[in-house]
């Protein structure tokens, strides 16, 4: 979750979105509106997910876990393939990558949403189990073709996340003990977050916007400075204005 508490001295929160198991949603219990959780699983099943549920003692049943390889999942649904371009797509799920890789703590990249693999529907029949939609097996000629075929959406997906891994990792307040807050432009489309590095040369303004459209920002309404550059190499900001295109993400270190 992103609102949490700081971790105790010598231990880190190790953050992932996808690992070799389903998605369990009994955390949400409580937290989400009954509506939006089942649009959650609505929009799982659409985009040929997988939903497991438990009995409940009145005899109804309640999703526990949903099962789906992340890259799909901010894609477009089955029956409307068209909804959101390939390249749109892309960069839904990078940005969701993005927010993970620079929250307060160690991330975790499993290897599918590294690549961008699809569900995995041969696999979900041979095993006769749900899990194995996310548990692609790849021949290494058939990889390495789509790795090096610019058009192959695995290629476009690992390039980006190559990009936003090698940034990381340069960035001291990226280490998993710089601290963290988080940030409210009032725009519920942005995702906001504040890394200071421990000896307080560095800060990174981690920004995220969420929505199908731009989000204009002023970053000095919230941070104590003007602006800064951003480390993914998306357009500077002098005057403390930022326009954040659809599903776009941008590093700010700040002046």
């Amino acid at each position: 979750m992103l609102f949490r508490s700081p971790t105790k001295p010598g231990t880190a929160y190790f953050n992932f979105t996808a690992s070799h198991d389903g998605i369990g949603v009994r955390p949400l219990e409580g937290l989400v509106e009954p509506e939006r959780f089942e649009q959650l699983v609505s929009a799982v099943r659409a985009r040929g997910g997988h939903v497991s549920t438990k009995r409940n003692p009145d005899g109804s049943d309640t999703p526990y876990e949903l099962t789906i390889a992340y890259f799909p999942a901010p894609g477009p649904p089955e029956d409307d393939p068209e909804s959101i371009s390939p390249e749109c797509h892309v960069r839904r799920f990078l940005s969701s990558q993005a927010v993970m890789l620079a929250l307060r703590g160690i991330p975790g990249v499993y290897f599918q949403s590294l690549v961008g693999t699809s569900n995995d529907r041969d696999g979900v029949k041979a095993t006769g189990r749900a899990r194995s939609i996310n548990r692609r097996k790849f021949h290494r000629d058939e990889l390495n073709d789509r790795l090096h075929n610019p058009a192959a959406v695995e290629k476009q997906v690992f390039d980006g996340y190559r990009k936003l891994l090698a940034t990381r990792i340069e960035q001291p307040a990226f280490h998993p003990d710089a601290t963290q807050s988080f940030v409210d432009f009032e725009n519920p489309s942005v995702i906001a977050f504040l890394r200071s590095s421990g000896d307080g040369q560095q800060r990174i303004l981690a920004l995220t916007n969420v929505a199908d459209r731009a989000a204009t920002l002023k970053i000095s309404n919230c941070v104590d400075s003007p602006g800064g550059r951003d480390l993914l190499g998306g357009p500077n900001t002098e005057d403390g204005h930022l326009t954040l295109q659809p599903f776009a993400t941008a590093w700010f270190e700040l002046d």
